[in-house]
């Protein structure tokens, strides 16, 4: 069964991959300059490599979004500098423990930010990079939360699930379950289309 569900996670990994290659953009300053994300590594093995969600702030229009608008998913978007300065600072941090506290001031500060959701993602991909499947786990489905549709997230929280479960863990079958959920979920969204960001 966890081979089964690690084989539908990867499927959706791959088609997320391919997806989104030569799809990311970085988030702009108020001065429209390029800013990434300080302590961010991608090492593998990570499903979500290069989907890294990246939002701009208000009233800042993102690449290539001059004329009709291509299907897709809606880059998330801050309501203020204020708000984006305090994403940036979150994301910023230099290890996922930080960032986790920072992540979690953010939500209460703008509880109904779109950034809640890249934040989390960025900070359940630290942890996953880090090793740490409970804390990839746990922030991961705190991203679906913000954002049932995550694709990066369901992928990830489906295949540490499916790697992480044993024969003898009491809650096996529901881990399962979510496991086969989310990936299943994921594998619609991307075939739909609207798990790539229309930038």
């Amino acid at each position: 069964m966890n081979k089964f569900v690690a084989i539908v996670a990867l499927m959706a990994a791959s088609g997320l991959a391919i997806a989104q290659t030569g799809g990311d953009t970085k988030p702009q300053s108020s001065a429209g300059q390029t800013t990434g994300q300080a302590g961010q590594t991608q090492s593998t093995p990570a499903p979500a490599q290069g989907a890294q969600t990246t939002p701009a702030p208000a009233g800042q229009a993102t690449p290539g979004a001059q004329a009709p608008a291509p299907t897709g998913k809606r880059q998330p978007q801050a309501k203020s500098q204020e708000e984006f300065k305090a994403y940036q600072d979150a994301t910023s941090k230099p290890d996922p423990a930080s960032m986790e506290q920072a992540a979690t001031a953010f939500a209460q500060q703008y509880p109904d930010s779109e950034l809640r959701a890249p934040l989390f993602q960025n900070l359940m991909l630290q942890y996953q990079n880090a090793n740490n499947g409970d804390k990839t786990i746990e922030v991961g489905r705190k991203t679906i939360q913000y954002d049932p549709d995550n694709p990066v997230a369901l992928v990830t929280v489906a295949s540490v699930l499916a790697n992480r479960t044993r024969e003898s863990d009491l809650d096996k079958e529901e881990r399962i379950a979510e496991a086969k959920k989310d990936a299943n979920h994921a594998i619609e969204i991307m075939s739909s289309g609207n798990g790539v960001p229309v930038n």
